[in-house]
């Protein structure tokens, strides 16, 4: 079975996901894993049988909320335009993202239309944790747009 996963994290450090993604391909699976990547690091590796595209640089100095916006949404235009190629060539079955950010499950979008599942693994509260990291009320904003797309995602 043909697997994609996407991270906004850095997969080598990453143990659960990585730990996931190894042994699908442990199992026999193709498993193709987009995640950020880190200065010095080549684009592309293979690790343990999980073909790795690093797609974004990361620096850990969100100095607000926009910023962090603006990033993990570059993430999410990257990752779907290179996704069409790659669900073109392999057709995946199944398109796991793992959040933070929740609204990444629209990166399966146009895969899912043309027949992938889609799996959102959320792993922390996405509007509680932005209004923890960026000191944001739960009911600025951003915070109900954060709401409004977690519902969206959860649309089958």
């Amino acid at each position: 079975m043909n697997v994609c996963m996407v991270a906004y994290t850095f997969y080598e450090t990453d143990n659960r996901v990585r730990r996931y993604a190894e042994e699908l391909a442990r199992l026999g699976h193709h498993v193709d894993m987009f995640a950020l990547r880190k200065k010095g690091v080549p684009a592309h590796a293979v690790i343990n049988g999980v073909r790795l595209h690093r797609v974004q640089y990361r620096q850990y100095n969100e100095r607000g909320a926009f910023s962090y916006l603006y990033r993990t949404l570059a993430f999410m235009l990257r990752v779907s335009v290179l996704l069409v190629g790659y669900h073109w060539k392999y057709r995946y079955r199944v398109l796991h993202i793992h959040n933070v950010p929740d609204f990444h499950v629209f990166i399966g979008l146009a895969p899912r239309l043309m027949g992938a599942r889609v799996i959102l693994d959320i792993h922390d509260i996405l509007p509680e944790f932005f209004c923890e990291k960026f000191q944001q009320g739960p009911h600025s904003l951003l915070a109900r747009l954060l709401r409004l797309t977690e519902r969206l995602g959860a649309i089958r």
